[in-house]
């Protein structure tokens, strides 16, 4: 299964060891901003860099089967908010959504939108997803709350 790690850039370090697992258990990570190039810098290239980025995202959620939204106690004061977009973009692609940590935003409550306290337990239930298919039944029965 392909997943989109959404989060701040500054969790980036950890959702790398995230990606690492997920691809030990056979998956797919679609979220080329975790490699590390699309950090932002002031200048005269930040608009045209900015606008790359979130082409590239959008194009990287797009080829997700699920979307995963790491809500950490820090994402409280972040005041750039990228991946609430990626979190609504994915919403109207009718992709998989799994948050992990608190949920933040009135959308976070819809019926179709999974939940996990902690990288732990969807790591658990991640191990035997093979299809988006099969999450869905996965989520449903590991603990996940919607």
């Amino acid at each position: 299964m392909k997943f989109y790690l959404a989060s701040r850039y500054d969790d980036r370090r950890q959702l790398c060891e995230i990606r690492e697992r997920l691809l030990a258990q056979g998956h797919d990570v679609t979220a080329r901003w975790l490699n590390g190039s699309h950090e932002l810098h002031e200048g005269v290239e930040h608009a045209k860099d900015a606008r790359r980025f979130a082409e590239e995202d959008l194009r990287d959620i797009e080829r997700a089967d699920a979307v995963v939204l790491f809500n950490n106690p820090a994402s409280l004061e972040s005041v750039r908010g990228g991946r609430h977009i990626e979190f609504g973009y994915a919403l109207a692609q009718a992709k998989t959504l799994i948050i992990v940590g608190p949920r933040l935003s009135v959308f976070h409550y819809l019926p179709f939108v999974y939940q996990f306290d902690g990288w732990e337990a969807l790591l658990d239930a991640t191990a035997g997803f093979q299809t988006p298919r099969a999450a869905h039944v996965l989520l449903e029965t590991n603990g996940a709350k919607c």
